[in-house]
């Protein structure tokens, strides 16, 4: 399954670049993430999950990876992860193009999954993934917007 999508974000694309690739930042505003732990490549990481899909729900391990980096402009992601209810593994790509005074993200991702949580359909899985991307970008939105008010508010 792909999810594909785009979003207008009110911020200069350096700001937006800039906490894309914080890993503090991004487990922020990421339901269900505990933390992006860095692994011995600065662009890999450890991470815990809370997943909820239908009647589903576990923690997983999870490990991501971050590649094909064109500072300012895209990346991808690769994520697989483990836990008692199956497993899922999925990459997106992160797409940023200048907007005026904003930025427009563009984001394209496939999601894979195997064990109990495949059983729940594949409509059930869809529909928990745009939910998790719409609401990491709420988050997204909402932490960017508190990191760069507290910015000017210390310049």
């Amino acid at each position: 399954m792909e999810i594909t999508g785009d979003v207008h974000l009110d911020y200069p694309q350096e700001d937006v670049w800039n906490a894309l690739m914080d890993p503090e930042f991004v487990a922020k505003v990421i339901p269900g993430c505990d933390s992006l732990t860095p692994k011995d490549d600065p662009d890999t990481f450890a991470s815990d999950l809370r997943i909820k899909i239908g009647p589903i729900r576990g923690k997983f391990k999870a490990d991501v990876v971050r590649h094909g980096v064109e500072p300012m402009d895209r990346f991808v992601l690769d994520v697989s992860a483990k836990g008692p209810t199956g497993f899922m593994g999925g990459s997106g790509r992160i797409e940023l193009e200048p907007d005026g005074t904003g930025t427009v993200l563009r984001y394209a991702c496939t999601v894979n999954v195997g064990g109990r949580i495949a059983r729940v359909g594949q409509r059930l899985v869809s529909t928990a993934t745009k939910t998790v991307i719409n609401r990491s970008l709420d988050g997204f939105r909402d932490e960017l917007d508190a990191a760069l008010r507290a910015r000017v508010g210390t310049e």
